[in-house]
């Protein structure tokens, strides 16, 4: 099945997971409102800490909450070499999610394309629980344009043989 998901209903899937979270970030940059003077800040060089991004505090939590209980977020973030002034600022404020149990890998471009990790149609993807694909499409500005709910064996299969490629790649560069 394949369905369009609504702005509410993605955010459902987001905060609804109960047991595994994984989530492939390939974007150079995103175009988020809520993130938007938390950047700014940064950009200008002030000092820390920054404006608070909207609804931070509250996903933090729910993280602590279930990484107490074993259950895991984990992100695996293709980032141009060198990093775009987004994905150095996302590695800094990354440094509280990690902290309640994000766990967050990275990988360069070209680390990416020479393990196979890029097709010509590469997006962003959140897989929630191992059952749920939600496919995300963004524009060139970063900003999400379309949220596909995909539970077709054939594509959670895909999306689970990219993230083990990815998981091995990561930890063949990062032992």
């Amino acid at each position: 099945m394949r369905r369009t998901l609504t702005d509410t209903e993605f955010q459902q899937q987001v905060e609804g997971w109960t047991r595994s979270a994984l989530r492939a970030e390939l974007q150079p940059h995103y175009w988020v409102a809520s993130e938007r003077a938390s950047f700014e800040w940064w950009l200008a060089a002030k000092p820390e800490p920054g404006p608070e991004i909207p609804g931070t505090k509250a996903w933090l939590e729910r993280t602590r909450q279930r990484a107490a209980h074993g259950i895991h977020l984990h992100r695996i973030r293709i980032h141009q070499d060198p990093p775009t002034d987004y994905q150095r600022w996302a590695k800094v404020v990354s440094a509280e999610y990690e902290a309640a149990g994000d766990r967050i890998d990275y990988l360069t471009v070209a680390q990416a394309d020479s393990a196979g990790l890029l097709g010509v149609a590469a997006r962003d993807w959140w897989l929630f629980d191992d059952e749920r694909l939600v496919v995300l499409t963004h524009n060139p500005e970063g900003r999400r344009i379309h949220t596909e709910l995909v539970t077709d064996e054939p594509e959670l299969n895909r999306a689970r043989a990219w993230w083990d490629l990815a998981v091995h790649t990561t930890r063949g560069e990062n032992a």
